[in-house]
């Protein structure tokens, strides 16, 4: 059985019409219509994808970088359903990146945008710094938020990334910046889409760490394609 995460049990060759024992020969479809299967758990329309689980179909992508698309859904019934064959191998995940010099000040900067390449949903952001930057105190800490600026800069976050409450900085590392917005409108990006990235320094933040300024920054966002 075909798995997507056993690099011995890729690529997969086709879609059993019917189960096939082993020492048992039998028909696979490597390209066209399916009938008479189990296609209840997914919707008329759906994508479908290799899983992990050898042998098994899924509908969300799974999270790897290269995924085999198996085919669409045509109807979906837990005996008669209908699958179209078409396999591919289509990317998993997307990166949009951007890197920037360092800025500090005692209000938000709003002029570090960077353009996403690729249409999809984004699933993780990260932020780089070149140096390990702390700041947990009421009075001195950094607030780090990414926006969607051609949707009325709207939040990619749950909650602004806060030195006080969500943790240091490390350096040379990719710093995950926490839960996304609740809001799938929000997280979803197109060709156009403009993202900013909004440092905000509360108090002398500089006096305890080092200041942004001069520092390399990079940000790293993490996209689901669209079907």
């Amino acid at each position: 059985l075909a798995d997507a995460d056993n690099a011995a049990a890729i690529p997969p060759v086709g879609v059993a019409n019917a189960s096939i024992t082993d020492s048992t020969a039998g028909d696979i479809v490597v390209s066209g219509i399916i009938d008479g299967m189990d296609t209840s758990s997914f919707s008329a329309g759906d994508n479908v994808y290799l899983d992990t689980t050898a042998g098994a179909l899924v509908a969300t992508r799974p999270d790897q970088e290269w995924v085999y698309r198996i085919g669409q859904v045509v109807y979906s019934d837990a005996s008669n359903g209908v699958l179209m064959v078409n396999m591919e191998r289509v990317p998993g995940r997307f990166y949009a990146h951007a890197s920037f010099d360092g800025k500090t000040s005692a209000s938000s900067n709003a002029d570090a945008h960077f353009a996403v390449e690729y249409e999809g949903t984004i699933e993780k952001i990260e932020l780089f710094t070149s140096t390990f930057m702390t700041g947990s105190s009421a009075d001195d800490h950094w607030l780090v938020d990414i926006q969607d600026v051609t949707n009325s800069d709207a939040s990619m976050l749950s909650a602004v990334y806060n030195t006080n409450t969500s943790g240091d900085f490390t350096w040379k590392t990719w710093n995950d910046l926490g839960t996304l917005t609740a809001t799938t409108a929000n997280l979803a990006m197109t060709r156009s889409s403009i993202l900013n990235l909004e440092i905000t320094e509360a108090g002398a933040v500089g006096t305890n760490a080092p200041s942004w300024g001069g520092l390399a920054i990079g940000v790293r966002v993490t996209l689901i394609p669209n079907n």
